[in-house]
């Protein structure tokens, strides 16, 4: 691993696309984003949608695992009763992003090979940890 960093990295807020932020949650089952388009004043902006965004952790054997998924919804109670599916549907993502990173696990090109390991091999197991965490996506409003 090298120390460089990318010299080519840009902190720039867009000035166009600012939401303020706001999180419900039941501390339990998850979190809900409320996320209210507003402009550079900090005024409302309702020229573009309210975005909800629900969050959750699975708890996995290498950790806490974050989950995440827009949710179609106009308003908070409607984003209340989505969640579940919100969730289950991040899930299925995932559940694909895991088989096709094991797909490519058995392939002979993509195979990690680990010496010294008998049944279960750590190292295998944080990289598909590592794959399952690199898949979770960003959120971007529709």
């Amino acid at each position: 691993m090298t120390d460089e960093q990318p010299n080519n990295l840009e902190f720039t807020i867009d000035r166009s696309n600012l939401y303020l932020e706001e999180a419900f949650t039941d501390l339990k089952a998850g979190t809900i984003k409320r996320l209210t388009p507003v402009r550079p004043d900090g005024s409302q902006d309702n020229t573009r949608k309210t975005v909800f965004v629900g969050h959750a952790s699975i708890l996995t054997p290498n950790g806490p695992l974050p989950i995440q998924n827009v949710i179609a919804a106009k308003e908070l109670q409607q984003a209340i009763k989505k969640f579940p599916e919100a969730m289950h549907a991040a899930m299925d993502q995932l559940m694909e992003e895991v088989k096709k990173y094991q797909e490519q696990e058995q392939s002979p090109v993509g195979q990690i090979r680990c010496d010294g390991c008998m049944g279960s091999c750590p190292r295998v197991e944080f990289a598909v940890s590592l794959a399952i965490s690199s898949s979770v996506r960003r959120i971007q409003p529709e």
